[in-house]
């Protein structure tokens, strides 16, 4: 059995679970599925927003997709969340993110 196999039998019993969703995700995207992977950050950052993870990922993938636009509002939105959160591990990264794709 794949992973991608095994995550999504897992979300069968818990899918309220945010890093399986993310995990689904990374696989999507490892399987050359790029927009798929983006559709699933996307659906866990309307029902589990604060799930930080996602923030850096999905803007990475939106960028890589030619949507940079997008992709530094989402940067921009987990930077308020990293902030909140404490995170300044994760702070630093979305900014580093966001100062690369505007220059």
């Amino acid at each position: 059995m794949h992973r991608k196999d095994i995550i999504k039998k897992l979300l069968l019993t818990t899918p309220e679970d945010p890093f399986l969703h993310y995990a689904l995700a990374l696989e999507m995207e490892k399987s050359g599925d790029l927009p798929s992977a983006v559709e699933i950050l996307s659906s866990l950052k309307q029902s589990q927003p604060t799930f930080l993870p996602l923030y850096f990922r999905l803007g990475t993938w939106l960028e890589r997709l030619g949507k940079t636009k997008n992709a530094i509002e989402i940067w921009q939105e987990g930077l308020i969340l990293a902030h909140k959160q404490a995170d300044n591990k994760t702070y630093k990264e979305i900014a580093a993110a966001i100062e690369e794709a505007i220059y």
